[in-house]
Order: C-alpha cells, then structure tokens, then sequence
C-alpha cells in the first residue's frame, strides 16, 4: 500500500499489535485535533519513505514497537507536529 494511514480534521486512528507495510509512507497526521496512537506497533516504509508524519500542531504517540525506515525518513514534523 502507498499509505497506511492518513489521518486529518479532527479524525483519530488507534492500532496495538499492528503492521503497516507502505511505500510512500507509513501514518501521516494533520490538523490540531487529529491524533495517532500506536502501541506494540510495527512500521516498515521502503526506501525514500517517510514512517511517521505529524504537521499542523497533531499528535502522535507510540509506546513500543519498531520503526522500519532502511534509506528513508523516520519521523518528520512540520507546522507544530508533535511526536511522543
């Protein structure tokens, strides 16, 4: 899959126990009230991927797991994106 999770305008996503396996990137986030928690999480992105994107003052949390981003981009925050 090209995205694994994009979420915005006050949305929210929760996975635990989970993988995300994209190409272009793996959970994107934006706007002030949109929120991301990941607990036990898996994320794997190929090469030139961004794993986790906040932007827009929104949130993500992950408690455990893994980030997989081999030749591509971690985390990236942008506009007051935060990242737990």
């Amino acid at each position: 899959m090209s995205v694994g999770a994009d979420v915005d305008e006050g949305g929210a996503f929760e996975m635990q126990d989970g993988v995300i396996n994209a190409t272009r990137m793996g959970i994107s986030v934006a706007s002030e009230k949109s929120f991301i928690f990941l607990r036990n999480a898996e994320i794997k992105t190929t090469a030139g991927a961004i794993s986790l994107f906040s932007q827009g003052s929104a949130k993500i949390e992950m408690k455990a797991g893994k980030i997989d981003f081999t030749n591509g981009i971690g985390v990236q925050t942008a506009g007051g994106g935060k990242l737990f």
